[in-house]
């Protein structure tokens, strides 16, 4: 007992240390930005021409430090003495029955501040990719320009994580108001927002580290006259493609494990709070979305979705070299993945496993894919079925429903497809 009990307490000093560690990360980088934009804020944020992205920009900026001082003054009372008192205050308060906390509203900001944010500049600088003669993707090519079907792809991942987030916080309230089918139903709904997924345009990573395709437009750019493609070096060009293979795969990770898999293990953590008494519910560790390390996540998810992008335009302007900002996509790639483990520990993997092999066997079924991958879930946790939990043929009524699920998004991908052809 001796032995378990202190290697528990080496385990958790060492995740203790590692996420000071990624927060000093986050602090450094967010550091990082401030030194380059506080000189030339004029010239990014002050000129007329899409003066509602520079708004927005300044606006979600500010949203994404105030988080990040917020974080400090928790992980990192030394970096900031004079700040005792953490801006965002965790107690809760009742709105119209509605729990709330600066935590809640924070995100709603800050999900909020990012859907705009992405629109704008779609609106305001995005350029259609006919009009282009991209060799690849232009986020991480200093020669090329990121498109507004880039761009607007980008927003549906965006109003995607305020779907999420509102889902966490609030899929308990919901268990405790409906019971299990409120539960199922906040996972669905939360899921169905994939159901729009058509109406946006896809752009695939491996276009940009595939050699045929990247040749082949590389031999269009050439014959348009483009010479700005071969401006960059064989050497930055191979380091990008293996970033573009890198974010891929990251991607996936994140769709299925710190998506869907994290999603379902909420779903049934909530569900097996209804089988709790109060005394154990008082007892119960606080929501996941009140801890700091989801909140330290959540900043370093929200930052890489949006930062990627704005370095690219500090490079345009010349106020960012290009290794530069590869080195510092890098560092926050790192920095992000560093935030993954302290919420790992709530997904549900063999779901996420599930929702994988689906997907390759067949793409764009995300709402059967988590109908299945939550009947798995619930035969996993056999001993609460048909308990005050999961009642008898859960299992039954989640596999029936993926047939219709499968029609449902059919119907929807071919409703999207056809509205953005007339967009």
């Amino acid at each position: 007992r001796g032995d378990v009990a202190s290697l528990r307490r080496r385990f958790c000093t060492a995740m203790s240390g590692l996420l000071q560690a990624c927060a000093a990360c986050a602090g450094l980088y967010f550091t990082a930005v401030l030194v380059v934009v506080l000189p030339n804020f004029t010239r990014l944020f002050a000129l007329r021409f899409g003066r509602a992205h520079r708004v927005a920009g300044v606006v979600h900026l500010s949203v994404l430090l105030l988080g990040m001082v917020d974080l400090s003054v928790r992980l990192l009372p030394w970096l900031l003495p004079l700040v005792t008192t953490p801006p965002l205050d965790i107690r809760n308060y009742s709105i119209y029955g509605l729990k709330l906390n600066a935590f809640a509203v924070y995100d709603l900001v800050l999900g909020v501040s990012g859907i705009l944010l992405t629109y704008t500049a779609a609106t305001d600088f995005g350029i259609p990719k006919a009009r282009l003669r991209n060799a690849a993707s232009g986020a991480l090519d200093a020669n090329q320009t990121v498109t507004r079907e880039e761009i607007t792809e980008h927003l549906f991942y965006q109003i995607l994580n305020v779907s999420q987030v509102v889902y966490l916080r609030y899929v308990y309230v919901v268990g405790e108001v409906f019971g299990t089918k409120g539960v199922v139903a906040a996972l669905l709904a939360t899921s169905s927002v994939w159901l729009a997924r058509s109406i946006f345009p896809t752009n695939r990573f491996s276009d940009n580290y595939n050699r045929r395709v990247l040749a082949s437009r590389l031999s269009t750019s050439e014959r348009h006259g483009n010479g700005t493609t071969n401006a960059t070096s064989a050497d930055l060009r191979a380091f990008t493609s293996f970033l573009y293979r890198l974010k891929k795969y990251q991607y996936v990770f994140l769709k299925h494990v710190l998506q869907h898999g994290l999603n379902i293990g909420v779903a049934m953590e909530s569900v097996l709070r209804l089988t709790l008494t109060d005394s154990e519910i008082a007892n119960a560790p606080a929501p996941l979305v009140d801890c700091v390390q989801f909140r330290l996540y959540w900043l370093c998810v929200n930052a890489a979705f949006v930062f990627e992008f704005f370095m690219q335009t500090l490079v345009k302007k010349r106020m960012l070299k290009q290794r530069t900002m590869l080195g510092a996509n890098v560092f926050l790639m790192l920095t992000s993945s560093m935030a993954v483990f302290f919420v790992l520990k709530q997904t549900h993997f063999p779901a996420s496993i599930v929702s994988l092999a689906l997907n390759f066997l067949k793409p764009g079924r995300e709402l059967r894919n988590v109908l299945v991958a939550l009947a798995v879930a619930v035969t996993l946790e056999s001993t609460s079925v048909g308990t005050e939990g999961w009642p008898v043929g859960t299992i039954a009524a989640l596999l029936l429903c993926a047939a219709p699920a499968t029609a449902v998004e059919k119907r929807a991908r071919a409703l999207g497809v056809r509205a953005r052809r007339r967009i």
